[in-house]
Parts: C-alpha cells; structure tokens; sequence
C-alpha cells in the first residue's frame, strides 16, 4: 500500500508502479500513432490527423505522460545500485533521464502537430512548415541523441547494472536490448515495433514487480533480501 508518509515504503511504491506504468503508456501511445496515422503522403497524414483529433492529441498527452513517469522509475532504479553495477547505474540514469526530457520535447512537438492540422484552409502552408520541422538538425537532435539513443541506452545500462547487482533477472536486459532494436532497423511491417514496444514493457515490468516485492527495508539498504544475512546471523557457533 502507498504511505505517502512513509518515505521508503512512497518511493518504493512510486518507483515500483512507475517502472510498470511507464513503458506500458509508452507502448499505447506508440501503437496508437502506428495504427490510425500511418498515411503515407503528408495531405493524408495532416487530414488524418484533423479528422481523428481526439485521438492524437490522447496518444499524444498519453506519451507525455509516459516520459513523466520515466523520471521516477529511472531514479528507484539508480537508487537501488549500491554496490556492483554503481557506475553502469549512475551512467545509465543520466541517460536515461536526458533521454525522458527528449522524449517529452517529442511530444511536445506533436501537440504543435495537432494544433497545425486543426488550421483550416492552411495545408499547404502546414505541409510547408512540416518538411522544414523534418529537415531540422535542433530536432534530429533531440528526436535521435536526446531521446531514442540516450533512453535506450541508459535504460540498457541501468537493468544491466540491476542484473549485475543481482536484483534483476537476466531477462530483464535482454528484453530491453531487444526493444530497440526495431527503432535502428528499418522494417516494412508494423508488427516487429509492436514485439519491441512489448519487451520494453515486459524487461522493466519485471524490475517493477521486484521492487513492490521488496521490504521497505530491503529498499532502504539496495537488497533484494535479507534472509541469507538472517540464516548466517543464526548459524550455531562451533565449539
């Protein structure tokens, strides 16, 4: 239960939902622009768009809400690397971190979208100023280095550190390793970008339930459990 009064029990809790929460709200809004604005010229797109605009502007704050909650389940994840992986997790948090802010700019980005396809009797002009968005390098910049590369990374890093530190199983950095796979690789289906949108869920989806898993106290120390510390405590001594 959330005791928002109880620091270790409110940032375990928080961490723990946020971890789930995150990539789930990430993948939604993802296969939601995937499956009603896939057009492929820019006057279908705009149209489509304006025509579906509850849509869009739901996957959109949907997505904004994702990088929101990034921040605190990267920060319950740095804050259990303790001793092995430290400095992966340290690495990976800053990355990660950055790499939520690049998302949310993304987002932010789209809500501009949304906005300029609602502006009637103004497609060409939209469509003029959307190639030019494209072609930007500020916006490459924070599209690709800001968000795709520094939040895979970084995210990459953290559950390999958790692994390394023995909270986090094997599986856990495999699934998010192969979630990004299908964002460098170009594919003609949809369906592989939905297979990834699913490991990423499902690798920090683990990390999540071990940290609800956890004491409080557990959390307070960076370790899964304090049973083998208990049985060596309670070994007889040898006369």
């Amino acid at each position: 239960m959330l005791k928002i009064n109880a620091a270790d029990n409110f940032r375990r809790t928080l961490a723990g939902l946020c971890l789930i929460a995150a990539p789930l709200a990430f993948m939604v809004s993802e296969v939601m622009y995937s499956r009603f604005f896939s057009q492929e010229s820019d006057q279908q797109f705009f149209a489509a768009v304006a025509e579906k605009s509850a849509i869009w502007t739901f996957a959109t704050l949907l997505g904004l809400l994702a990088a929101i909650l990034f921040v605190p389940a990267v920060v319950g994840m740095v804050h259990l690397l303790k001793g092995r992986g430290v400095v992966l997790g340290h690495v990976g948090g800053a990355l990660a971190i950055i790499g939520a802010v690049g998302y949310a700019c993304h987002q932010m980005l789209f809500v501009v979208m949304g906005e300029m396809a609602r502006m009637e009797g103004q497609q060409e002009a939209v469509i003029s100023v959307s190639k030019q968005l494209d072609s930007s390098v500020i916006i490459g910049i924070i599209a690709m280095l800001m968000f795709l590369l520094s939040l895979s990374l970084g995210l990459i890093l953290l559950t390999i550190g958790l692994y390394r530190a023995g909270i986090a199983p094997i599986w856990a950095p495999v699934c998010v390793f192969l979630s990004i796979l299908p964002a460098f690789v170009p594919l003609d289906s949809d369906y592989p970008g939905y297979a990834a949108f699913a490991l990423l869920a499902v690798g920090l989806g683990i990390v999540g339930a071990k940290v609800l898993g956890m004491s409080d106290a557990d959390w307070g120390r960076g370790q899964t459990s304090a049973v083998d510390e208990v049985g060596l405590g309670a070994l007889p001594r040898v006369q």
